[in-house]
């Protein structure tokens, strides 16, 4: 049924029920114009019926051509919550339970500060070489009062720490000399006089300025790290911005450079060496040329472990010496002798053979433990000006340390 058949079924539906109503009304009233009961509408009104029905025929249409022509709205989809993967769902809250309510605690008592630096490490490790010490100065000061007897146990006890026995007598003189022109007779007092001339003597020895390019030969014999030592020295130097080239002139000792090659890659830097067997001079010479064409800081030159008594060996020494005073004499060069802490007073014998070879420049303390007394270093300083100008404390590359006289002597005294 189309829209036009629905409203001309309402407006006549409508008319039928105005007529009826009409007719019951005319039924009740009385008929007063004089026309018959069933007496039909007139023509005029029904056609005033159908214009007005065909103008709201007319409204309607564009309407109902609108209606057609908008398309029907799609319903509201149903929003779906995206599935979460099982690795993506947040984890379950924690039960959080009230702790306890504790009453602060006490504040610790502050420790004493560690000390510092290369010798911070040495405190440990001379622990015990300190106690001995420091044990046979409250014995003799419990027995004995300042006097001749006094310091001539002294004297006992510094020769029994490796002290040589000429530097003991010159260190206990200078003890004696400034105790009874200060008039001191307390131990405390006493001990600081000991601790102050042992730092004098070690300070008496001169450090070489170290510049650069420089040279650096290490002597010794065998057994002591040299090798080690060389690639701590590397590390050393390298973490201070300059350049290292190691040269394996050790050639007598089986693997001696492939052991220096291990330490020079650990440490990052160049290795020269030849086939075992080869003129050690010669390791020195393409050494030394090469670091002179690359502009290189640092030559670190190891040599082969000798006995101080052997002198074809010691002349071997004296070649290679020349070899870098000739080929790179505007480098500073540097003679260090490696020493073991615990060799004890053999180390002055053997520094005094090195020395009168190739002029020795300093030393380098090896293996510094508890069982070390290093009392030797003080005789070192004294009789042959020869200073500590590095400490080695460790197996790692990164323990080795410039030598402080001061420290040295608070960790074993």
């Amino acid at each position: 049924m189309s829209i036009f058949d629905k409203i001309f079924k309402k407006k006549d539906k409508s008319a039928a029920e105005t007529q009826e109503k009409s007719e019951v009304a005319t039924q009740e009233a009385p008929d007063v114009s004089g026309k018959p009961e069933n007496a039909p509408t007139s023509e005029g009104d029904k056609d005033s019926a159908r214009a007005a029905a065909a103008e709201e025929a007319e409204e309607a249409e564009p309407a109902a051509e609108n209606a057609a022509e908008k398309p029907a709205e799609k319903p509201a989809e149903r929003q779906v919550k995206p599935t979460m993967k099982a690795e993506e769902m947040p984890a379950e809250k924690p039960e959080f339970v009230a702790a306890p309510i504790e009453k602060p605690a006490e504040k610790p008592q502050a420790e004493e500060p560690k000390p510092k630096g290369l010798f911070g490490k040495l405190f440990g490790a001379l622990k015990k070489t300190k106690e001995n010490f420091s044990e046979k100065l409250r014995v003799l000061f419990s027995k004995n009062k300042l006097g001749d007897a006094f310091y001539e146990e002294l004297e006992e006890i510094l020769i029994s720490s490796d002290v040589s026995v000429s530097t003991a007598e010159e260190v206990v003189e200078r003890v004696k000399e400034r105790a009874i022109g200060e008039k001191l007779k307390d131990e405390a007092y006493v001990t600081g006089l000991l601790r102050g001339t042992l730092t004098d003597i070690l300070q008496e020895a001169e450090v070489p300025e170290l510049s650069y390019p420089c040279v650096l030969m290490l002597v010794g014999v065998n057994g002591v790290g040299k090798t080690t030592t060389i690639g701590k020295l590397a590390h050393y130097f390298l973490e201070r911005g300059k350049t290292v080239t190691v040269a394996a002139a050790d050639t007598f000792r089986a693997a001696a450079s492939e052991q220096l090659a291990i330490w020079a890659e650990r440490a990052g830097v160049r290795i020269v060496k030849h086939e075992e067997g080869s003129d050690p001079a010669a390791v020195i010479f393409d050494a030394v040329s090469s670091a002179k064409a690359r502009g290189t800081d640092v030559v670190i030159v190891d040599t082969a472990g000798r006995l101080h008594v052997k002198d074809n060996l010691m002349k071997e020494l004296q070649k290679m010496d020349r070899v870098v005073t000739r080929e790179f004499p505007e480098a500073d060069f540097l003679k260090l002798l490696v020493l073991d802490a615990t060799t004890g007073q053999n180390a002055l014998s053997q520094a005094r053979v090195f020395d009168e070879a190739v002029e020795l420049d300093g030393l380098v303390l090896t293996k510094l433990d508890g069982t070390a007394k290093g009392g030797f270093v003080f005789s070192l300083a004294a009789e042959l000006a020869l200073p500590v100008i590095f400490a080695g404390t460790g197996e790692k590359i990164g323990d080795l340390e410039k030598f402080d006289s001061k420290s040295f002597v608070e960790a074993i005294l």
